[in-house]
């Protein structure tokens, strides 16, 4: 925008989960193949997928992976922003709580069609996105499509936002906004593409599942290739679930009064026909692909602005008039809708400030609340103290101010996803030992526990601690074995200790097998000097002989 630049058929834009419905067809390709079955339970193929209900990871089949119905809600915070692999997304499935049984209901879930992706590159050895160049861009000619890049490209458009004014009725100011990078999450919406060849994916979709004509010349595909049995590209557009409604407050009941989902297709009738679409968003970015395959009609809309319903009112207006109906004004529908879902999030905004209790301050200082708290899914959150105040991060949430709300409670305002309040617990101790953060509305907040100081598991540290001390007459031994501390006491088993809290005299532990017990070891000069025994009936000191 800044430097008027032109977008032509070749500008690449991101189209989000669009991408949902390119997995898919690479997916059904190794059904033709006979690598893979619809109904057949993921674990049949990958032994070690698991989710937290141990009855839905045996059952859960390929077909529930990109039908929205595996039972696990979006979770979207475990994938944003982060850097972890492909590999590390998908153990962290089995941390994630489930709100509801297996088919039980409708939730669009990005991990689900992450794991579709990584299934099928396991089941052909390579990559999804190698199978996604070999068996769908190349022979569709697809060939200005790329996958989690821009870098590099000659003719990119700039992903924007509206950054919406402070004061009633100013105008909105556009910024641009950095690329976001999904590279793990890729089977769920890292395509980016250009309106030439997203012309040749809708081609594609009205066709019979082989590559349609092509009128690229040299290299620019492969027409009458089979990309997918027709059977298969047919079965990618039928119906498999009962779906939420995406697009209510823009299209009217009464011309769609129900949606459905196929595999990486939502479906519905609209005004009479039949309709097929998947939009997307990501940072910057909104698209729309949809298509009547009856009439042999379809649309791509792609946009540099994020979370604009105007690419799903160009589709619309564009079918209204390519069938003759009577016209109805999707521009201002888009409009008033976007005004209609800003009003919602001030209003939620203000009754979440009506709940707020005055007058209260923290239990603790505020450098108490410091630390590195973990979620075996989510990661780390990371709290830190910054000219007095606290300052959270998490993957790519960075930097967030903490503003304190009540208690023991802060809020982090103005990030990418709303208000995430942090409410910060003790331990039977007294110290602030988790933070609960709301991160998915589906289920409970998500626990993250404070991460012991990382010296405390050094093995430098641990040999000062090691050693023999007097309880009572009788010689406690303290000793290091395989890189962790374990404590004897005569006539009792040995145990291991878990590292778990220090300040600058002492050093704790947890025992592993006894909940409630605590080791402390009082410190001179980083020397152990004594150790006390933190028990439920009471504390015994036991000095170092």
């Amino acid at each position: 925008m800044e430097k008027a630049l032109p977008v032509t058929p070749h500008t690449v834009f991101a189209i989000g989960s669009s991408t949902k419905a390119m997995t898919t067809p690479v997916l059904g390709s190794l059904v033709d193949d006979g690598l893979v079955e619809w109904d057949e339970p993921v674990r049949s193929y990958m032994p070690a997928f698991t989710l937290a209900d141990p009855a839905v990871s045996e059952r859960l089949t390929v077909r529930d992976l990109v039908t929205h119905r595996s039972g696990l809600p979006r979770h979207d915070l475990v994938w944003y922003g982060s850097d972890r692999s492909r590999e590390e997304l998908l153990r962290g499935l089995r941390d994630l709580e489930l709100s509801a049984d297996l088919r039980e209901r409708f939730q669009y879930q990005n991990l689900m069609f992450m794991t579709a992706g990584y299934l099928s590159g396991e089941l052909a050895g390579a990559s999804w996105e190698e199978l996604m160049a070999e068996r769908l861009f190349e022979p569709l000619g697809m060939d200005e499509t790329v996958i989690s890049r821009f870098e590099g490209l000659p003719d990119v458009a700039t992903g924007y936002d509206l950054d919406l004014p402070e004061e009633a009725g100013g105008a909105p100011v556009r910024e641009a906004v950095p690329y976001r990078v999904i590279e793990a999450m890729g089977p769920a919406g890292s395509v980016n593409s250009t309106a030439d060849d997203m012309a040749r994916w809708v081609l594609f979709q009205l066709g019979d599942g082989t590559a349609p004509d092509s009128e690229k010349g040299a290299g620019g595909g492969e027409a009458g290739r089979r990309i997918v049995a027709e059977t298969t590209l047919q079965e990618l557009h039928t119906p498999q679930m009962i779906a939420s409604l995406p697009l209510a407050g823009l299209i009217d009941p009464a011309m769609s009064p129900y949606i459905l989902y196929g595999l990486g297709w939502f479906i519905q009738p609209y005004r009479g026909h039949h309709l097929v679409h998947h939009g997307g968003n990501i940072d910057g970015f909104s698209a729309m692909v949809a298509f009547l395959p009856q009439e042999e009609v379809g649309v791509a809309v792609l946009s540099n602005l994020n979370g604009s319903p105007l690419p799903l009112a160009i589709a619309l207006s564009a079918f209204d008039r390519l069938l003759g109906l009577e016209p109805v004004d999707w521009v201002a529908r888009a409009e008033f809708f976007l005004d209609q879902a800003l009003s919602a999030m001030a209003e939620t905004e203000a009754a979440q400030a009506q709940d707020r209790v005055e007058g209260t301050e923290p239990s603790h200082p505020l450098e108490a609340y410091a630390g590195f708290y973990r979620h075996p899914a989510y990661g780390t959150v990371r709290v830190g103290l910054e000219e007095g105040s606290l300052r959270a991060a998490l993957n790519g949430l960075d930097g967030l101010p903490l503003e304190h709300w009540h208690y023991d409670v802060f809020q982090a305002s103005d990030t990418p996803v709303g208000s995430i309040r942090h409410q910060f617990l003790t331990g039977p101790d007294g110290r602030i030992d988790r933070v609960e953060v709301a991160l998915e509305p589906a289920v409970a907040p998500i626990v993250f526990t404070l991460e012991a100081p990382v010296r405390l598991s050094e093995p430098g540290f641990l040999a000062r601690l090691a050693g023999e001390y007097d309880l009572l007459g009788r010689t406690v031994t303290v000793a290091v074995r395989g890189g962790a501390l374990t404590v004897t006491i005569p006539g009792q088993p040995t145990y291991e200790l878990v590292p778990h809290a220090a300040t600058e005299t002492t050093a704790e532990y947890r025992l592993e097998e006894a909940a409630g017990y605590r080791v402390r070891f009082e410190l001179e000069e980083g020397e152990a000097t004594s150790l006390a025994f933190l028990q439920p009936n009471g504390v015994f000191t036991a000095t170092r002989k």
